[in-house]
């Protein structure tokens, strides 16, 4: 059996996340401070330029890439810069031509209850406003698209989240389509369908961190029998792209 609630919040560390015997491929790291991350920093403005000038799969396992970003992209970059670090144009460039078009073509069985959820996130979101006019429609036909694509994936409700944050900085329909594939790829399609193995590793990595940072708020939880995943799991489902509503927090 694992550890108790009472162990973990001595601060004994929990045994390594398995599942069938596979150690967890997330590891938790400490994210550096945003310096200038949030602001016009034109040095750093520069190294991220330079990322951009070549192909990402010269700079996929270089730890200074992995400082520099974690420090926080310039505002006015982040479109670019997830497009480039996810190869999303690349991905377009391979798919069959005027795929986007001919999935926009089909029916998708799902477009009323994506409308739905689109409007009433567009109504609350902070970045609700930032698409403009024509908006909503973009992000429907962006999750209808993917709804089209992946039969058993379809859609579920935390994409709707995800995608508008893609939208917002990246602000081409297609382009955006893509990129949002190529963050499925990147084992988040299994934090929603199939074995979940990506969310559950989520959870404990985040399980661990409270206890070991904030072990008097992992107390105040234990005792009032609130779980991670109690608010946790619709969080990390959007790639932590949406806000976490009040009810969640109370």
């Amino acid at each position: 059996e694992g550890p108790t609630k009472t162990t973990m919040l001595e601060s004994e560390p929990l045994p390594p996340y398995s599942e069938g015997g596979t150690e967890p491929r997330i590891r938790v790291v400490q994210i550096l401070p945003a310096v200038g991350g949030f602001g016009s920093d034109p040095g750093r403005e520069a190294k991220f330029e330079k990322l951009l000038s070549k192909p990402f799969k010269r700079y996929r396992k270089s730890s200074a890439m992995l400082q520099l970003v974690l420090s926080g992209m310039p505002p006015r970059m982040r479109g670019k810069l997830w497009l480039h670090i996810v190869e999303a144009e690349e991905m377009r460039a391979k798919s069959p031509p005027g795929l986007y078009s001919q999935l926009l073509a089909q029916n998708c069985f799902f477009r009323d209850a994506i409308t739905r959820d689109v409007n009433a996130l567009l109504a609350t979101h902070p970045l609700g406003s930032s698409l403009g006019a024509g908006g909503a429609a973009s992000l429907v036909d962006v999750l209808c698209a993917l709804a089209v694509h992946d039969g058993e994936l379809a859609y579920a409700r935390p994409l709707a989240s995800l995608a508008l944050v893609l939208l917002s900085q990246i602000g081409d329909d297609e382009l955006g389509f893509f990129c949002l594939l190529r963050f499925l790829d990147w084992r988040f399609r299994d934090m929603l369908v199939g074995s979940q193995t990506k969310l559950k590793q989520v959870l404990h990595a985040f399980n661990e961190l409270v206890n070991s940072r904030l072990p008097a708020t992992a107390k105040a939880f234990a005792s009032t029998g609130i779980t991670d995943a109690d608010y946790l799991v619709e969080w990390a489902t959007t790639l932590f792209a949406d806000v976490l509503e009040p009810r969640l927090l109370v």
